[in-house]
């Protein structure tokens, strides 16, 4: 897991990453919103983790 769902300091929560501890997006009013922005905050590293070769892609 790269990033953390955190209470924002203005209200609401924040999406954090554990290694640099920066916000990914704006505030999320609800927890629900939050999990959907987390699980998006993943893939999106995931994606950037990802590298090709000779033409293959892999995680």
């Amino acid at each position: 897991m790269t990033y953390t769902i955190e209470p924002s300091k203005h209200g609401g929560w924040q999406i954090m990453d554990l290694r640099t501890r920066e916000a990914y997006g704006s505030n999320c009013p609800t927890i629900e919103e939050a999990q959907k922005r987390l699980s998006q905050a993943e893939a999106d590293a995931a994606m950037k983790k990802m590298f090709c070769r000779a033409g293959s892609c892999s995680i």
